[in-house]
């Protein structure tokens, strides 16, 4: 860990940080089925992962331990969180832990509120999946029913919920290169068919239903995943050591790293570099909570990953698409915790349209810096944003020097000069764009308010302004001559090859609307409209289509 990072003693900080920890921890490496291939490290990760927890010196509520479990022990465990630890609910910080064979399945056609995007469902395999059990046959436990069971856990207990899963789903188990030759895969192909009824009487009890795409341990606002690899990757476990390729290297980082210091975010970023044979995901609600606790500040947008590559420069992970011009200034920080204080500042050298490369200012010499760390915006150069308020002393308090000259904010002497118009009445603040290219397209003012004293949010509406008309007004590098944008109006257009039972499909009509540049378009409330791009060159494109909208100063998708 860098000198320069926050210096504390590890025990005592996670202690005063991280809530008391309620876990269930499961390892599978024995498959009773002869179909399906045993594991040698699932076990073993499950042993060191409960032996990190117990080690943390917070206080331990339980620890579910579960070895080659079988899918009634899996079950029963989710219903012991549940329903046996009620004087910890919202205090408790709810680990589940898995380790062992993942599977995919087709989706049973009944399960209409449970969408996916291949038609397939993910599932997490027991120890008995293949067995016969009666007259049928031990399933997988489906992402559906993990999804139904955290969001009654979080109903139940909370939602500081983190679920982490050292298993792969592909349906196919493929080894497409030398690296991943030498690893085990711990996933299995063709897995018992889910049955239409498998674990109704879980799946109906979820009031929140669960609909939408889905993922194993389908996210709500219930629960952070923790995932080994990609949807389409391989989970894999080392055959020379026994252990798996995720779990190793998400444990090396949590004994090294003070937990207290980390995010989701910052923790995924860490595995991204240690794990180059898959690709770590994490996602949720709560990605930017600190590790294992949503109690106190974690992260937030502002702070931009930065590493140092190997030249021994800082590449920051943001560029022109994002606001970055040459001769910005950013604060770093080893963490991207809200409040850790400031360990150095970097200047903008050269930007392109996704990353910018970075020079230290301070500390000199810059090798004490950590070779990952995050970098806030605290000097834009060049883009600027031109205000004007009547009430001219509130105006200069709200907006002192040094947040002005930080910010890329000007201030001028008449509303037809600037770009946004400040106005303050009767306590509040609202907001009246003034830019040439917006002001024939909106209302007087932006629909939103402030409070004439909330400094903060004031600049933060004036800032992000900034933003919006540094990308509605800055040129557009490496077009495409051949590649073409047509918007037409659409009509249902008859053809022979439809029944007449059918909808006729809908075909563009009449002129390009985009002929002109730029092209002003009356929109029929009547009509539907459908844009085409026509490529005609070599390269695959992949077309990002944004709503510039001047009412609210907002960028969408």
């Amino acid at each position: 860990m860098s000198s320069l990072a926050p210096h504390f003693e590890r025990t005592t900080v996670f202690r005063q940080m991280t809530p008391p920890i309620l876990s269930m921890v499961i390892g599978n490496d024995k498959y009773l089925s002869d179909k399906y291939t045993n594991l040698n490290g699932a076990v073993a990760d499950a042993n060191h992962f409960e032996s990190y927890l117990r080690g943390l010196g917070t206080t331990i509520i339980d620890i579910i331990s579960l070895r080659n479990a079988s899918r009634w022990d899996i079950l029963n465990g989710f219903r012991s969180l549940q329903n046996n630890y009620p004087n910890w609910k919202e205090d408790a910080a709810i680990i589940v832990f898995y380790a062992g064979h993942g599977a995919r399945t087709a989706k049973p056609k009944e399960w209409v509120d449970w969408e996916t995007s291949t038609g397939e469902v993910e599932m997490l395999c027991p120890s008995d999946i293949g067995m016969l059990d009666g007259p049928s046959v031990v399933e997988g436990i489906y992402d559906r029913t993990i999804s139904a069971l955290l969001n009654q856990l979080a109903a139940a207990m909370g939602p500081n919920i983190t679920l982490i899963m050292d298993c792969c789903c592909s349906g196919g188990i493929t080894r497409g290169d030398s690296d991943s030759d030498i690893y085990v895969p711990r996933g299995i192909e063709d897995p018992p068919p889910a049955s239409p009824k498998s674990d109704q009487d879980i799946f109906s009890s979820d009031s929140r239903g669960a609909a939408a795409d889905g993922s194993l341990g389908k996210l709500y606002q219930s629960h952070v995943l923790l995932a080994a690899c990609g949807q389409e990757e391989n989970a894999y476990e080392d055959p020379k050591t026994n252990r798996g390729y995720f779990t190793t290297h998400l444990l090396s980082i949590l004994e090294d790293v003070d937990a207290g210091s980390l995010t989701y975010t910052s923790l995924v970023h860490k595995l991204s570099l240690a794990t180059k044979l898959q690709t770590p995901r994490c996602e949720g609600h709560g990605v930017t909570w600190r590790l294992f606790n949503n109690h106190l500040s974690g992260s937030d947008w502002s702070f931009i990953l930065t590493r140092r590559d190997d030249r021994n420069m800082f590449i920051l992970d943001a560029g022109i698409a994002q606001g970055i011009t040459v001769g910005s200034r950013l604060s770093a920080h080893s963490t991207n915790i809200i409040g850790f204080k400031s360990e150095g500042e970097f200047e903008v050298k050269s930007v392109t349209m996704l990353s910018s490369t970075l020079e230290v200012i301070s500390p000199q010499p810059p090798v004490q810096l950590p070779d990952l760390l995050y970098s806030r915006l605290v000097y834009t150069s060049g883009s600027q944003i031109k205000v004007y308020c009547r009430k001219r002393r509130w105006l200069e308090f709200t907006f002192p020097p040094q947040v002005r000259n930080e910010s890329g904010i000007l201030v001028v002497d008449d509303p037809w000069s600037c770009d946004l118009e400040l106005v303050v009445s009767h306590g509040k603040v609202s907001f009246r764009p003034r830019h040439e290219l917006v002001t024939p397209h909106l209302e007087k003012k932006v629909r939103y308010e402030v409070d004439v004293n909330d400094s903060d949010t004031v600049r933060n509406v004036v800032c992000s302004s900034r933003v919006f008309y540094y990308h509605l007004t800055r040129p557009v590098l490496g077009e495409f001559p051949h590649a073409r944008i047509e918007l037409k109006e659409l009509d249902y257009v008859a053809s022979a090859e439809v029944a007449a039972t059918e909808e006729p499909p809908l075909m563009p009509t009449g002129d390009n609307l985009l002929r002109n540049e730029p092209a002003t378009i009356v929109v029929d409330e009547e009509a539907v409209y459908g844009m085409t791009i026509a490529n005609q060159s070599d390269y695959r494109l992949y077309p990002f289509v944004f709503y510039f909208d001047p009412t609210k100063l907002t960028i969408g998708e």
